[in-house]
């Protein structure tokens, strides 16, 4: 266990850097504990600008917040951002990401894990759990460049228990692909 930054950012502005900082600084005066961070990727933030810009823009952004917020141990990038429809150029842009987060994350002595969403965003508003073929792509694309996976949100968008039958199916699929057994 230890800590977590709860600010989410994808960019870095005078604010989003003191934010890490500060919280990084206290959580780290508190409890020798790991911090953790789970901000998103860029792909609405800087949508006026190229592929290539905004990646070079994303780097630049994070090598300065890394830079500047001290004692952030653990960052797991929400990846809902670059993957938020299957027929959408975007979801190719996350290869990228988690290709540059691991080598800046590597560079700052950072664990890189990622966070990966299980819920779609092609509705407004109402996000339905993800289509199984996406999750899994996610997950291959993630495994070989972080040390851990984690999601959001289980409870609501892959747990046998939600309320979305969906949720139910994509468990399902879940537990015969990745740990090879029928769960029910």
């Amino acid at each position: 266990y230890g800590w977590y930054i709860a600010s989410e950012t994808c960019v870095a502005t005078i604010g989003s850097l003191e934010t890490y900082k500060r919280y990084a600084e206290l959580m780290k005066e508190t409890a020798d504990k790991p911090v953790l961070t789970s901000p998103y990727y860029p792909s609405y933030a800087y949508k006026e600008t190229s592929p290539e810009d905004r990646h070079r823009r994303f780097i630049d952004d994070w090598h300065q917040i890394f830079s500047y917020a001290k004692g952030i141990d653990i960052c797991a990038f929400q990846d809902g951002s670059c993957t938020w429809e299957m027929t959408k150029p975007q979801t190719f842009e996350l290869a990228e990401y988690l290709q540059e987060v691991h080598t800046l994350t590597k560079e700052f002595g950072i664990e890189n894990w990622t966070n990966i969403e299980t819920f779609g965003r092609r509705y407004h508003i109402k996000f339905p759990p993800i289509d199984w073929r996406l999750l899994k792509q996610k997950m291959e694309m993630a495994d070989p460049l972080c040390t851990k996976l984690i999601t959001f949100e289980f409870s609501h968008f892959l747990s046998p228990n939600s309320q979305y039958t969906a949720a139910n199916l994509l468990y399902e699929r879940y537990m015969e692909n990745i740990i090879g057994e029928k769960p029910f």
